[in-house]
């Protein structure tokens, strides 16, 4: 149980580090499109830096219900014991290696995240690793749905 237990610390690290980088990207996006505009005169394209910007909240947000959620775990044996269950369950591991759910949700986030980084330089290279994530992961839920009714 250690062993998960360092498991556990190690995402709540990962997690701590990406609110760090994304409060900082969020901080230079609001203050950096302040300044761009001051210097410029106009605006840039709203809907991708709407995007881009509400992406990276979003995601922080997320980041830190699961820091506040797994040092709760942490705390508690019962609960870090049911998550280690839930974690190393043979029927769901057999339906997410079957609907490949774990490559797919690697590779739609890294998409998102080069969208994000591509918003800066190019609006086509946004809108198609958006599309193509989202895409992804659509087809990842479809499957995965199918498989826990099929098994």
């Amino acid at each position: 149980m250690e062993e998960f237990k360092s498991k556990i610390k190690k995402r709540i690290f990962i997690f701590k580090c990406y609110v760090f980088v994304a409060t900082f990207v969020v901080i230079y996006d609001v203050f950096g499109g302040v300044f761009d505009i001051l210097k410029s005169g106009d605006f840039k394209d709203g809907m991708v830096d709407g995007q881009s910007f509400g992406s990276m909240i979003a995601l922080a947000i997320m980041a830190v219900i699961q820091i506040i959620r797994l040092s709760r775990v942490l705390n508690d044996e019962i609960q870090l014991k049911m998550l280690y269950n839930k974690e190393h369950d043979e029927r769901l591991k057999a339906i997410r290696s079957k609907a490949g759910m774990p490559m797919i949700m690697i590779m739609s986030i890294l998409m998102f995240a080069a969208g994000i980084v591509g918003s800066y330089f190019n609006e086509v290279v946004f809108y198609t690793l958006f599309a193509a994530g989202f895409v992804q992961l659509t087809i990842g839920a479809i499957l995965k749905i199918y498989y826990l009714k099929k098994l």
